[in-house]
């Protein structure tokens, strides 16, 4: 009887270990999508001279996790901001890797990124790369993502600067395919050596997504404003609210997306874009 029970106790203890691993899993596999937006932009300096006009964005993000957890996904991406009232346009294309470990609990990753800017569909020789940590915790319905980064801008008279930048993001899910969220960036860079003024930016943003039941289409919009100021006494502030689709393919749902799939994001347009 003693031994039974033994036996018993023992297949309990094993039973529970084995299903406390397997929680502690991500089922793994292939996620990704391919999105398009447009909307307005706005630039409004201290120095009174006003610039608005279309901006259009396009991204493509492609992961694979493996059943271990660890995986990594590639953002690649192209922003385009048209002001009318200067007759400009600025531009960039992007790159951005991301290595992780995930379980359904947290995860944790490095990031490196990659943006060359363009003015009137010229290059202009600007740069700017970063490398950073990042990570994610899964609460219910809720996702906390940070990153922290450390990077540089380099410019076309070979002179670089040094910043560093760090994202809060809130995500609450209201539905399996319905997702709200709110995120602060913030960024400084020590542009003494070409400009000779250190430059601060904090941007604040929302926006939110649906996804269709029983297709892999999903609308989504999002507003942002950026408050930026230098130690010289000047300010200004950008405002732009996009509102595009995304075909999404791998995951059926955008709360498995967050929790398995393609969940990270390259660094906040306005945290680079303001620099140039």
């Amino acid at each position: 009887m003693k031994q039974f029970k033994l036996t018993v106790l023992s297949a309990l203890i094993l039973t529970a270990a084995s299903t406390a691993h397997a929680a502690d899993q991500t089922t793994g596999g292939f996620d990704g999508f391919a999105s398009a937006s447009v909307g307005h932009g706005s630039n409004d300096p201290s120095s009174g001279i006003d610039n608005s006009g279309l901006a259009t964005d396009a991204q493509l993000a492609l992961a694979y996790t493996d059943k271990s957890g660890f995986g990594g996904q590639l953002d690649l991406g192209y922003f385009r901001q048209n002001y009318d009232d200067s007759n400009v346009d600025l531009s960039f294309r992007e790159a951005a890797t991301h290595l992780y470990y995930r379980n359904q609990g947290w995860l944790a990753g490095i990031f490196a990124q990659q943006r060359k800017y363009y003015t009137n569909g010229d290059s202009n020789n600007v740069k700017a790369n970063f490398l950073g940590l990042e990570g994610q915790v899964y609460l219910d319905n809720m996702t906390l993502y940070g990153q922290l980064g450390q990077g540089k801008w380099k410019y076309s008279s070979g002179t670089t600067d040094p910043a560093v930048m760090a994202t809060l993001e809130l995500r609450y899910f209201m539905r399996e395919n319905l997702r709200l969220d709110a995120s602060i960036n913030y960024l400084k860079e020590d542009a003494g050596t070409l400009f000779k003024y250190v430059w601060n930016q904090k941007t604040y943003g929302v926006g939110a997504e649906y996804r269709f039941s029983g297709i892999p289409l999903s609308v989504l919009g999002r507003y942002e404003y950026a408050d930026e100021n230098q130690n010289t006494g000047s300010s200004a502030n950008n405002q732009r609210l996009l509102i595009g689709v995304k075909l999404n393919f791998g995951k059926d749902s955008l709360r498995k997306s967050d929790r398995e799939g393609a969940s990270l994001k390259p660094i906040s347009k306005d945290l680079i874009w303001g620099a140039i």
